[in-house]
């Protein structure tokens, strides 16, 4: 992630960092995890919102870092590993894990509701807004939930999306 100062990132060791956008000097580093031995990619694709850094990681484990300084403000433990970026709506933060769960976070990390989306790994980053959140899962599904209580809107097959406007 960037903004107009810097860029964030996390390594394989458990490590985040914030560069100097111009310079590439480290402006703050912080020890978050000691890694995950089994994980290609230890680290989620990070969020920022209102001055904070939201990271997910593949020891089931998503923090929330001051984006200034590089505290740590919070961390909250997960069902399994959260390789998709995390996605803030409206002041909750919503984050999915490779068990097809996906939970919903106040701003202060504690869980508002917490559901699958199917049962298969999801790997794509969250997308949505106020009136839903998009989930595409490896089981080829793509689903809508509520915001607010995290029931299921819709489910669309992304198989059977492919052959629209094609003749079989």
């Amino acid at each position: 992630a960037t903004d107009a100062t810097s860029v964030y990132f996390g390594v394989q060791d458990g490590t985040l960092y914030a560069l100097d956008r111009n310079s590439g000097t480290v402006r703050w580093e912080v020890q978050l995890n000691d890694g995950e031995p089994r994980a290609q990619q230890l680290f989620s694709p990070p969020t920022l919102s209102d001055g904070k850094l939201y990271i997910g990681s593949a020891t089931a484990e998503l923090y929330c870092v001051d984006v200034t300084s590089g505290a740590l403000l919070w961390t909250t433990n997960s069902s399994d590993w959260i390789r998709s970026k995390p996605l803030v709506v409206n002041n909750a933060i919503y984050v999915a894990c490779l068990d097809g769960r996906v939970t919903a976070l106040s701003n202060q990390g504690e869980e508002i509701w917490s559901k699958h989306a199917g049962h298969h790994p999801i790997f794509a980053d969250l997308v949505g807004n106020e009136h839903g959140i998009l989930i595409s899962s490896s089981g080829l599904f793509l689903y809508s939930l509520d915001p607010e209580s995290g029931e299921q809107q819709w489910r669309h097959s992304l198989l059977s999306c492919i052959y629209e406007g094609e003749k079989r």
